[in-house]
Formats: structure tokens, sequence, C-alpha cells
């Protein structure tokens, strides 16, 4: 089984650009509140995701790094041709 910090970045990455409350990890990855709490500690002091928010309204994405927006934004042409494909057809 992998560690919690990495299962967290793992889960992280495979969605970038989203916004995940602490309720919405817990359901998703199907860890206890104490696990999720520990993870999310972990990877915050580690500085691998950023919190926004405060409260009932706080949330979690991972950071993005300079490096990972300039590999996105390389990969969009492609996106939009793909979709552009599948429209057509």
């Amino acid at each position: 089984m992998l560690e919690k910090p990495t299962f967290f970045v793992a889960f992280f990455q495979h969605f970038t650009t989203a916004l995940y409350t602490h309720k919405e990890i817990e359901n998703i990855i199907g860890f206890s509140r104490y696990k999720v709490d520990t993870a999310i500690s972990s990877l915050l002091d580690k500085k691998i995701i950023v919190k926004s928010g405060i409260g009932r309204s706080t949330k979690y994405s991972i950071q993005t790094t300079n490096e990972q927006l300039i590999a996105q934004a390389q990969l969009m042409p492609e996106i939009l041709r793909k979709a552009l494909h599948q429209n057509k057809n």
C-alpha cells in the first residue's frame, strides 16, 4: 500500500486544477478523518499541496510549479485537436 502522503499526491496530480474539501477527499479516497488530517498536514508542511479558504470553505489542491504550467500549456493544442475531432464524428 502507498504511504498516505504519496497516495494523496497521486490523487491530486490526477486532478491538478481541482480544489477539494476535506470531506470530498475522505469520500473519494475512503480514509478516515484522522488519516486525511494527518496526510493533509504532512503535505502542507512539505508544500506539496496548498490550502485555500478558511473553516468549512477550506479546499486543497496540489502545488503547481511553473514547469507544470508550461507543460500543461504545451499540451493544450493537442487536447483541443482531439476535442474538435471528437465533435466532428
